[in-house]
């Protein structure tokens, strides 16, 4: 996964060059815009935690499968997450 900083609160997560999710720090962590394609939850949690961003909530902008594949995976690490 390619991780690029795009603003001081803004990060954005690429994987294989094409499919585009987001962590948008917001007060004492973030909120994940998107969660990618299948497979990307595990570069996802370690981008947030390599980057001390704990995710608080999960925003999905729209229901394609490059924008929602990874949420179950996603759901279960993070418990209590805001959805």
């Amino acid at each position: 996964m390619q991780i690029v900083k795009e603003s001081e609160n803004l990060y954005r997560l690429t994987r294989f060059g094409l499919f585009n999710c987001f962590l948008v720090r917001d007060g004492e962590g973030c909120t994940l815009v998107d969660t990618n394609v299948w497979g990307s939850a595990k570069p996802i949690l370690k981008a947030s935690q390599d980057l001390r961003w704990p995710i608080r909530r999960i925003l999905l902008t729209h229901a394609h499968f490059d924008h929602v594949a990874s949420l179950n995976e996603l759901a279960t690490e993070l418990p209590g997450v805001e959805g």
